[in-house]
């Protein structure tokens, strides 16, 4: 026995320390949003033990990046090793308005349930009534009159309980109806899926025993913000109010509860590595190749790559144009084709392929200024928001007000009939990379009416940016075709089409207006085509792109003319498709 006893205690010398653990529960104190996802600060107070011990840290996000995750636990504290699992033995936290509505469901079950209850009784007694009115009838031992008193009273009292029943059928319905509602605006409170949080489990080591303040950060990828904006205009002689916001969502799986935000507009998620340029080799293609990179929509199928061996082209019209899109006939090297299909064979070289054109056949200043400090970093740019706010992790956008700029802009319109006749206002402004602006969606608001919504884009490479307000009924524009002008002669082995436009403006405004106007004529992509520009009206052409450009000034009431008219020769053998 003595030997056993001696024997159980070497065992236990030779055991290994049992690592005490602790756990604790992580505050959010603040956090960075990015354009794509989310930087977590988190606190946590916790008493550790002298030596090893094992950290369990409820209450983080559902989905963090490890890679990312830092903890601070002071100078008599060594972190070891952390990693991240799901937290799915706590439950859910719901909110107040969930707990309303999980009272009201429960209140109209137990209502429901004690309908149907009733509903059963009384379908038990409807039965029976309708049983003993059969039975009273055949009954031959009571008289004619006892007979016929016993009838109206079943009578009577099945229509009583057929009229309770079509009530608490009334009631169930009204029941049911309120009770989806309800389930429904529920499941609304419930939006995010992975509403479970995560937990931290860190190894640790204390040189002595002692209370600490643990600081956790790390990025999760459920949230982010994008930008939108309300531009403004009192008038086309009052600055631009532009009002910048962002729309906030995460899915965290924690609610954001009196958080101080700060947005920033980089994106730690993006590939940091720099591109690096191999040696780019020219080589010689094959006729096949060159035709399918050259002709969209063209099908180029090798003759079995022996030398002098043709390839068959097949050219979709409809696997890529819509189907009312009226091309007629197109050339392609000579050979006319319809636009729906066309297979054939055809050979030639590399060089003849370089020497011809190519037809492309698939044609196609408010209150939160004082509260928002922004500011310029070396990668990005950060907005710092003094105001705390409750942002809930039901993956729906969460409104929160940046900056509002005065900016000094040039209005005047812009308008090219041959799209369409409306008179566009735009807003010219410069400076405006120095107000870190995103691309978004902007609430145009003109002369304290709503007009609609247009794209900001501050992704330009030019000093001035445009933005779209809107149109204007009131300058009215119309674009006709001078038929007496126009027409097709043929010229030997060609053919002549003129085309004469005439584009009327009138400014029915109260005020003197500055219109941009754009017009165009087409331009030659064959040495067999010669376009010619007759007319324009005094237009700034632009040779290579043939856009007609005129600055007009129109007084109020005043109305002008400007005139196109162009001509295209090409040989009468050909088609051209977009004329």
């Amino acid at each position: 026995m003595k030997t056993t006893i001696i024997t159980f205690f070497c065992l236990i010398c030779f055991l290994p320390a049992v690592r005490a653990q602790v756990s604790t529960e992580a505050t959010l104190e603040s956090v960075t949003v990015y354009t794509q996802g989310v930087e977590m600060n988190h606190k946590a107070k916790i008493t550790l033990p002298a030596g090893s011990s094992e950290v369990v840290i409820r209450n983080v996000a559902n989905v963090l990046d490890e890679n990312s995750l830092r903890i601070g636990a002071g100078a008599d504290v060594t972190v070891l090793s952390v990693s991240f699992n799901k937290d799915y033995m706590k439950p859910k936290e719901k909110s107040k308005a969930y707990l309303q509505l999980e009272d009201s469901v429960k209140r109209l079950n137990k209502l429901l349930t004690n309908i149907s209850s009733d509903q059963q009784s009384k379908e038990g007694l409807l039965a029976v009534l309708e049983r003993n009115g059969t039975i009273a009838g055949t009954n031959t031992t009571v008289t004619v009159a006892e007979l016929e008193k016993m009838l109206d009273f079943y009578g009577r009292k099945q229509l009583e309980v057929k009229q309770q029943l079509s009530v608490l059928t009334e009631q169930k319905d009204l029941y049911e109806e309120r009770l989806d509602l309800l389930q429904q605006q529920m499941r609304e409170l419930t939006a995010d899926q992975q509403a479970n949080r995560g937990q931290l489990v860190a190894q640790v080591v204390a040189k002595v025993a002692a209370s600490c303040e643990l600081n956790i950060s790390y990025v999760s990828p459920n949230a982010g913000w994008s930008a939108f904006y309300d531009l403004r205009a009192e008038n086309t002689s009052s600055p631009l109010k532009l009002g910048y916001k962002a729309n906030i969502t995460q899915s965290t799986g924690i609610d954001w509860k009196r958080i101080k935000l700060r947005l920033a507009t980089g994106n730690p998620s993006r590939n940091s590595t720099a591109p690096v340029l191999s040696t780019w080799f020219l080589r010689y293609n094959n006729l096949s190749a060159q035709l399918r990179s050259a002709m969209p929509g063209v099908m180029v199928s090798s003759g079995g790559g022996q030398p002098g061996a043709t390839s068959d082209i097949q050219v979709r019209g409809q696997g890529n144009l819509a189907a009312e899109q009226d091309l007629g006939e197109v050339a392609i090297y000579g050979q006319k084709i319809d636009k729906r299909s066309y297979t054939g064979s055809i050979s030639m070289s590399a060089a003849d392929i370089a020497k011809r054109p190519v037809v492309n056949v698939a044609q196609a200043i408010n209150n939160m200024s004082s509260y928002t400090t922004p500011v310029d970093n070396e990668l990005n740019a950060t907005f710092d928001v003094d105001i705390p706010y409750d942002i809930a992790s039901n993956a729906k956008p969460h409104s929160v007000s940046l900056q509002e700029y005065k900016l000094p802009a040039t209005y005047r319109y812009y308008a090219a009939p041959k799209s369409s006749v409306e008179a566009f206002l735009t807003a010219e402004i410069t400076g405006y990379e120095q107000l870190n602006l995103l691309p978004g969606m902007a609430n145009i608001l003109f002369e304290n009416m709503y007009i609609g919504k247009s794209m900001l884009n501050p992704a330009v490479t030019s000093d001035t940016m445009s933005l779209g307000l809107g149109t204007d009924s009131r300058i009215v524009i119309k674009r006709e075709k001078v038929v007496e002008q126009s027409g097709v002669k043929t010229l030997g082995s060609n053919r002549r089409q003129s085309y004469t436009y005439e584009i009327k403006i009138r400014n029915a405004k109260k005020e003197t207006v500055n219109l941009l106007l754009k017009d165009q004529y087409p331009i030659a992509t064959d040495k067999d085509m010669e376009v010619e520009l007759k007319e324009a009206s005094g237009a700034d052409a632009d040779k290579e792109t043939g856009i007609l450009s005129w600055n007009l000034k129109l007084a109020p009431g005043e109305a002008k003319t400007v005139r196109v008219s162009y001509s295209v020769k090409y040989p009468r053998s050909y088609t051209i498709a977009n004329l």
